[in-house]
């Protein structure tokens, strides 16, 4: 809690940091719910490290909260103008709010990667060329994007 402190201090921007104790099964719920009242959700690597919590507070952030969220890589320092960012997208309106959201973040890197698991082509749902929509939404707003599709059995072993 300290750290994110310290982090946001120098930023010049209103913050909160905050902590709560939540049952594990509940915690998504929770993490959601607090997640509304913020403008992205920070991911530190400590968490990352509990694959039941990780598991729960990515559920809750992506799910539960229609915020962005930024996850912060092992070994890497937190700030709040990446240089690379990678948009899970779904072409769902989660993923929609989330990338809207998150233009500012988006804008300002140098390079996004939207990573779409198991898309099919679909006039309602993905368009006839799976990532092409959202893309051109991105470039429209001066972001440097590529798409990649992947398949879920491949997304666990891979960085996809």
């Amino acid at each position: 809690m300290e750290k994110a402190k310290a982090i946001l201090d120098h930023t010049g921007i209103s913050f909160d940091v905050a902590t709560m104790y939540a049952e594990i099964a509940w915690a998504d719920d929770e993490i959601g719910e607090r997640g509304r009242y913020c403008d992205l959700t920070l991911v530190g690597d400590g968490l990352m490290a509990d694959p039941e919590l990780r598991s729960r507070t990515l559920d809750g952030a992506l799910f539960r909260s229609a915020r962005p969220i930024l996850i912060v890589p092992r070994g890497k320092t937190a700030t709040l103008t990446p240089k690379k960012v990678v948009l899970a997208w779904d072409s769902g309106f989660e993923a929609a709010r989330a990338a809207r959201e998150a233009m500012g973040i988006l804008a300002g890197a140098d390079d996004v990667q939207v990573t779409m698991v198991d898309p099919r082509a679909s006039y309602g749902r993905n368009g006839e060329e799976p990532g092409a929509d959202i893309a051109a939404y991105l470039v429209r707003h001066g972001v440097s994007v590529a798409v990649e599709r992947c398949q879920a059995r491949d997304a666990a072993l891979t960085k996809c």
